[in-house]
């Protein structure tokens, strides 16, 4: 038994050894800018203001409060969930990524130290409180202490509380820690002393206060906590603030202020922040409105100074921008500063308690849900924050965190800013989800794009081109957000009659799973509990059914799942639903199933079906390739990973490979992720298709020994600096060169992917990229 047990352990290395020779980590490239605002935090000395939008940390100067500039970014892998200021060193928590330490007179905000807490599962760093140089880091199970050094970094000192410890604060020798239930289970408040972490002093719990969301205590008391309590049942439709005295053994519920009444799904009622000044409370509600000012979200103000002889009194409102998740009072100024959803970030003057005193808005960014390359430009979608296309050489980490990459911005008001897709009905026509169709060829010439006609077609959500024997044709998926989920076939040029619907058909599943093949798509269709994957042909204007086969899941049932993901290529169609994708095959009477291939922690939200290799966005790990040539079997190859979500909630949403193997992971918090390709035989065709008409060219693409750039027009043959960096962005050539060409010895380079930036005389820039075998 002991020898069947040593060959048994001897396999199971053995197997981890060939998976880590076997799969590849695939480095991320660059990401797109910003995101939607979730943090901000005031900087009374520098009077700047530090904004986390998504994954990224946005340092605005406030000394002009009229005119505010950026003047530093950051981007990370997590969702930034707190900041804390110490001289020249600013500390964030950095969801999956961890806690870091950052130069703060960096326009970069250069890293300096770094606490890694990715490979944690759901530990993450969701709140951080500092005193001095010791940091208490709330991961959602329980508080670790970390001691800093400017020398050598984070140390770790201890753990305590538990078991789902995500908020903390502390007062003197108090330490308030917020555990969090479920919207089943109770959470706890429980204090701590400094000097005895192993039990707490006193706990306090409510059936009222499940997601408990933050813990403050108060400013003019120190023993008064305020406790920022969720929602209080699962349709969000009550949320409370509850204020404890603590009398050093017991907590006891002094007042509660509460927020209820919103729309159950839409609108969330959900205390999960607050700012204070001298006990005047700014009550972060997310979503929460009242008569006065619907449809519009609303922040209450409410006084507690007279704590805990009197109760807490509403005293008047600010509008904060929709959902909203953080609020800062800038010391020192009437301002106070909103972290919105919908809005980036919102400066207004509370001076007066009026509720309207805005005084600026600035844009961040929204939640990245689906990306497109056309013409070497990123076209991404996002809630919140409508469509931009972006130059996507500008977006790579080797030209830094403040380049302009956004070329093109369309909002969209009749669909609340939300972008979801997008299709070229032409070289100039641009339609979006929203039904409105824009000419690009002013913005082409050096304009805005202009809106062309709007079909008022509303709830649509995806959207793709179909070129049928009567024309071209657009198909639609829908969703109406009460269950009702359908695709429909209409004629994107003809006005007559309001472009009528010329084919329909229930979907009752998410309506991203759509793709068109020829004259051919393909899409889910949920009838009962059952998922089907339907295939019909679109022949005079109508859809002409094929086929359809039922999904089996490997492991459980199809309950919870949906198809999130369809890709087709040669026949061979890939389906992503849930924990699993399958390969089924058309073979032109009817689909047959070729293999599923199934991983109990995987989630997949989008798939790519591309020579051979199926790509995955997996919710929760981030990017995955999979080697499908078997045709009997999925082969992990390659992957990368993503911010792993908010409490695994969100995470990756969506993955687009462009026609030179680039992979391109839309994250919800993140935006766009660019990964470096990992299908290299795709690379040289489309460089060489892509840039025979610019003014430099590079061969051989894949190069072995070197490679040669040429300068294509002789009259910039000049002086040009060539740059090359690596896949870090590190420099690792660099020099001028006069003539009209110039050979590049790479004998001694590592395998893999490289930057080449060609800067002419004029100071004009282009890059290409150069594998190396």
């Amino acid at each position: 038994m002991k020898t069947i047990f040593i060959i048994l352990l001897f396999f199971f290395f053995a197997c981890l050894n060939i998976h880590a020779q076997t799969v590849q980590t695939l480095n991320k490239l660059g990401q797109t800018p910003g995101g939607a605002s979730a943090h901000v935090n005031w900087d009374i000395v520098g009077h700047k203001l530090i904004v986390g939008c998504g994954t990224s940390i946005w340092i605005y100067d406030f000394s002009n409060p009229f005119s505010p500039q950026i003047i530093a970014k950051r981007p990370f892998m997590g969702l930034v969930n707190e900041t804390s200021l110490d001289g020249n060193i600013l500390f964030a928590a950095v969801t999956h990524e961890g806690v870091f330490a950052l130069d703060y007179t960096s326009p970069d905000l250069t890293i300096l130290h770094h606490y890694d807490m990715k490979n944690m599962g759901d530990s993450a760093a969701y709140d951080l409180w500092r005193t001095n140089d010791t940091l208490y880091v709330a991961d959602h199970k329980t508080v670790r202490m970390l001691k800093y050094n400017t020398a050598s970094g984070f140390s770790k000192l201890a753990s305590f509380s538990g078991p789902a410890s995500y908020c903390v604060a502390q007062r003197g020798d108090y330490i308030a820690v917020g555990n969090k239930g479920t919207l089943l289970t109770e959470g706890n408040i429980s204090v701590y002393s400094v000097y005895n972490l192993s039990v707490p002093i006193a706990v306090w719990s409510s059936a009222w206060l499940n997601v408990v969301q933050n813990v403050h205590f108060a400013d003019l008391r120190d023993d008064i906590i305020y406790v920022c309590g969720g929602p209080e049942n699962l349709l969000f439709t009550k949320s409370n603030l509850f204020a404890l005295q603590f009398n050093g053994s017991t907590l006891n519920p002094i007042d509660t202020f509460f927020v209820d009444g919103g729309i159950p799904g839409l609108a969330q009622m959900n205390i999960m922040n607050m700012d204070s000044r001298n006990d005047t409370l700014f009550i972060v509600t997310t979503a929460a409105y009242d008569t006065a000012s619907f449809p519009l979200a609303y922040m209450p103000i409410v006084d507690a100074s007279g704590l805990p002889v009197d109760t807490m009194k509403k005293i008047g409102f600010v509008i904060p921008g929709l959902w909203h998740f953080d609020a800062a009072l800038m010391h020192g100024t009437p301002y106070i500063a909103m972290a919105s959803e919908w809005c980036g970030v919102l400066v207004s003057d509370v001076s007066q308690l009026s509720p309207y005193d805005t005084l600026g808005l600035y844009e961040t960014g929204g939640w990245c849900v689906d990306a497109k390359v056309k013409n070497n430009l990123l076209w991404a979608c996002h809630e919140g924050y409508g469509l931009i296309a972006y130059n996507i050489d500008s977006l790579q980490y080797s030209s830094g965190f403040n380049a302009q990459s956004k070329l093109m911005h369309i909002y969209d008001l009749n669909n609340h800013y939300f972008s979801s897709d997008l299709e070229f009905l032409n070289d100039t026509l641009l339609m979006i989800n929203s039904s409105e169709v824009y000419n690009i060829k002013p913005w082409q010439m050096g304009g805005q794009p202009q809106l062309a006609y709007d079909m008022s077609k509303n709830w649509m959500n995806h959207l793709s081109i179909i070129n049928t024997n009567t024309g071209q044709r657009m198909i639609a998926t829908y969703d109406n957000l009460l269950g009702g989920k359908w695709i429909e076939l209409f004629d994107p040029f003809n006005s007559i009659n309001n472009f009528p619907v010329l084919a329909i058909d229930s979907m009752n599943c998410d309506s991203r799973a759509m793709c068109v093949a020829g004259d051919t798509v393909y899409y889910g269709k949920k009838i009962g509990n059952d998922i089907f994957l339907v295939a019909q042909k679109v022949v005079n204007n109508a859809f002409v059914f094929l086929d359809t086969i039922k999904l089996t899941m490997t492991w459980g049932t199809l309950s919870f799942s949906e198809i999130f993901g369809i890709s087709v290529e040669n026949g061979v169609i890939a389906v992503g639903y849930g924990a699993q994708f399958a390969l089924f095959r058309w073979n032109g009477s009817d689909l047959q199933t070729i293999f599923t291939d199934f991983k109990p922690t995987q989630r997949v939200m989008d798939i790519v079906l591309k020579n051979n290799y199926v790509y995955v966005a997996d919710r929760f790990y981030g990017m995955k390739v999979y080697d499908v040539a078997s045709q009997t079997q999925a082969v992990l190859v390659a992957e990368s990973k993503g911010t792993g979500g908010w409490t695994n909630v969100f995470g990756s949403t969506a993955i687009t490979v462009g026609d030179d193997g680039q992979i391109f992971l839309c994250d919800f918090h993140a935006g766009v992720i660019i990964i470096e390709p990992f299908d290299h035989s795709l690379i040289g065709v489309e460089e060489k298709a892509q840039y025979t008409n610019d003014f430099f060219t590079i061969f051989p693409n894949p190069a072995s020994d070197f490679f040669t750039i040429k300068i294509n027009d002789a009259d910039n043959a000049k002086q040009n600096t060539i740059v090359i960096y690596d896949v870090s962005g590190k420099e690792i050539f660099k020099k001028i060169m006069s003539g009209k060409s110039i050979e590049i010895n790479t004998k001694k380079w590592s395998k893999g992917l490289y930057f080449v930036k060609l800067t002419d005389s004029n100071n004009l820039t282009q890059s290409r990229r150069i594998i190396v075998k």
